[in-house]
């Protein structure tokens, strides 16, 4: 699952003190995700299937926590704003 930004704010200048330009930039997909997820999938809040051993949710939970996490290695490399 990938949110896609569709306009808003600017991006803050380069100049900004890198921790802060990341804090920003996952706050920004932060609220990009909870909006996506509250008008695609707004169940998705109380279904916690993910947490029920062997279960294909758990196995796609785990996917998606790697693509975080690969997001975040690129970002903190500074090679990519938006990785997807």
């Amino acid at each position: 699952m990938c949110a896609r930004r569709s306009g808003g704010p600017s991006r803050p200048s380069s100049r900004q003190d890198p921790r802060q330009l990341l804090a920003d930039t996952l706050d920004r997909r932060i609220v990009e995700l909870r909006l996506w997820l509250q008008e695609n999938a707004p169940d998705t809040a109380e279904m916690q299937i993910h947490l029920d051993a062997d279960t294909s949710e758990r196995a796609y939970w785990h996917h998606g926590y790697l693509v975080a996490l690969l997001d975040m290695r690129e970002l903190l490399k500074g090679r990519k704003d938006r990785p997807h």
